[in-house]
C-alpha cells in the first residue's frame, strides 16, 4: 500500500508542478479521453470536495489572466509617451507656413517635418480654434494676426512640454474620458533615414 500511495503523490507532483503533499488519501480517477485528473480528498475544508464542482468549472476562478481595460490603455499610454518621448523637436525650420487656423497649421507642420503631433498638441490646437469662435475677427486668417514663424515655434514648444513631461497616468486618464481619443493619435512616420 505505501507504494501506491507514492505513486499518487509523484503522480499528483506531476500533474500540479508542486511537491507531492506529505499526508493525503486520494482517490484518482483518470478519463480515457482527457488529461484532466479528478482528485478527491479526505480534507473537508476543500471547496472543490464539498461543491463536488472541479476547480475550472467554478464562477470565480480565471484560468487565464486578462487586463483591465484601465490597465490596457495605461501600457498603450505608456508606449505613446515612450515613443513620442524619442523623437526629436526639428532644430531647422523649414520655411514660412502660411496658415488660417491653428489645426490648420500642425497640419502643415505634420507634412513638412514628417513628424507626428502629440495627442495632447493636437486637442490643444483644436481647442485654440474653438476659442477663436465668436470673435468680431473670427474670419481673418491667422497668419495675418499671428505671424507665422512665432506661431510654429509656440506648437513645436507645446509639442516639446507634451513629448517630454506627459505623464502616461495622465494620458490614460484622458483617453479613458474620450472614446474617440484616437481620432487625435497621428499615425506613426517612418523615421527619418530609414
Amino acid at each position: 500500500m505505501p507504494a501506491i500511495q507514492t505513486e499518487i503523490k509523484n503522480e499528483i507532483a506531476r500533474c500540479t508542478g508542486a511537491a507531492a503533499p506529505r499526508s493525503v488519501g486520494v482517490a484518482m480517477k483518470r478519463p480515457a479521453s482527457s488529461q484532466q485528473v479528478e482528485i478527491s480528498s479526505d480534507d473537508s475544508s476543500s471547496s472543490e470536495a464539498e461543491n463536488d464542482v472541479p476547480q475550472s468549472q467554478q464562477p470565480n476562478v480565471k484560468p487565464t489572466l486578462e487586463l483591465s481595460s484601465e490597465a490596457w490603455l495605461f501600457r498603450r499610454a505608456k508606449s505613446y509617451q515612450e515613443y513620442m518621448k524619442s523623437i526629436p523637436i526639428p532644430i531647422m525650420r523649414g520655411a514660412v507656413i502660411p496658415y488660417i487656423s491653428w489645426v490648420g497649421l500642425g497640419a502643415s507642420m505634420k507634412q513638412i517635418y514628417e513628424q507626428p503631433l502629440h495627442y495632447l498638441t493636437n486637442i490643444h490646437l483644436k481647442q485654440m480654434d474653438r476659442e477663436r469662435l465668436g470673435v468680431e475677427d473670427e474670419d481673418v486668417s491667422l497668419d495675418l494676426i499671428i505671424h507665422p514663424c512665432k506661431a510654429e515655434a509656440t506648437i513645436w514648444l507645446m509639442e516639446e512640454i507634451h513629448r517630454q513631461t506627459s505623464s502616461p497616468h495622465h494620458l490614460a486618464r484622458v483617453w479613458s474620458a474620450d472614446p474617440m481619443y484616437h481620432t487625435f493619435i497621428d499615425a506613426i512616420f517612418p523615421k527619418l533615414g530609414s
